[in-house]
């Protein structure tokens, strides 16, 4: 919904508390569907079990501007990722030719659960990056998008040293330096995180889990991070900007003969809510090392959350 404007610390991973010093939901975000600007049909019940897809949008009236960008970049990168998908489906239909054919460009193209998100990142205070020492995840911690295909813009950076805040002058060399190695990593199967730079005139896309899922491991989804600027003295307070399109199915879609988006979107939010979050995650923390690999072995080592699990493990031991 346009009007959830989150403060920072309301976003978090498992392993991470809220507005840590890891910057975890350091940004603020505006959840909006990218094609549609309300339900095609508003539906009480599915409202209140969907609310993030039952309800039309509210734009802020202080920046009339924004939904007419907002909608139009939305659709643009919804029509060139129904092209990724075309190739996602053509790839999947070699490797396994009994799953439907077309699945993701006929579950795309129905949806109107897609989700565009704006992102604000805060600069890093001098008093987080103290903590974070030589962590990568100083701005949004490693995961993967639960949708089908993501859509991503280059970052823009804004300098808030002074008011009023401007678009940071990339000739600058202070803040070429600054930025050189903030920004999007992506973990590669080779377990090495490689930096990502997406061209102005450029869009990127993601895996998803959701695809991986419909496509029976087939696809597979992008692990990735964002790197934050330490500050210093003499470097602007830079903050990061970045667009992107969650593109996802309905909720009835099946995703296997078994599961609906819905009920794997439930899987995902259980996953990453400190309440319910697999019991083993957090056992696995208490233990020593020993304990960790007895209790490993009893984790799919092929999973996601297990992949999860132990880069929050080793990332504790990191710190200590």
């Amino acid at each position: 919904m346009a009007d959830q404007m989150l403060p920072k610390g309301l976003i978090t991973l498992v392993c991470y508390p809220p507005d840590s010093v890891l910057g975890i939901g350091a940004f603020s975000s505006i959840w909006s569907p990218a094609i549609h600007d309300k339900p095609r049909t508003y539906d009480p019940q599915y409202a209140k079990e969907y609310p993030v897809y039952g309800y039309p949008n509210i734009w802020p009236s202080e920046l009339p501007e924004l939904e007419n960008a907002f909608m139009d970049l939305g659709r643009l990168i919804v029509q060139i990722g129904n092209l990724v998908a075309r190739h996602c489906d053509a790839y999947i239909s070699k490797s396994h030719p009994s799953l439907p054919r077309a699945f993701l460009q006929t579950a795309l193209a129905s949806s109107t659960t897609t989700k565009a998100r704006l992102l604000h990142y805060f600069p890093i205070e001098n008093q987080q990056a103290e903590a974070s020492t030589e962590a990568l995840d100083t701005w949004c911690g490693l995961h993967v998008d639960h949708s089908m295909l993501t859509g991503l813009t280059s970052a823009l950076y804004i300098d808030e040293t002074g008011t009023p805040f401007h678009e940071a002058d990339t000739a600058d060399p202070r803040v070429v330096k600054a930025v050189s190695e903030a920004g999007l990593y992506i973990k590669n199967r080779a377990g090495t995180y490689l930096k990502v730079d997406i061209p102005p005139d450029c869009i990127a896309f993601q895996i998803g889990e959701a695809a991986q899922v419909a496509s029976n491991g087939s696809l597979v989804p992008t692990p990735h991070l964002v790197r934050g600027i330490e500050p210093h003295a003499d470097s602007p307070r830079l903050a990061r900007n970045t667009f992107a399109v969650f593109m996802q199915p309905n909720v009835d879609v099946q995703l296997t003969p078994d599961k609906t988006f819905a009920q794997f979107t439930a899987e995902v939010a259980a996953r990453h809510r400190v309440e319910t979050a697999p019991t083993y995650t957090f056992e696995m923390f208490k233990g020593d090392s020993k304990e960790v690999e007895r209790k490993s072995a009893q984790i799919d080592k092929d999973s996601w959350i297990w992949k999860e699990v132990w880069y929050c493990y080793t990332a504790r031991l990191r710190k200590e």
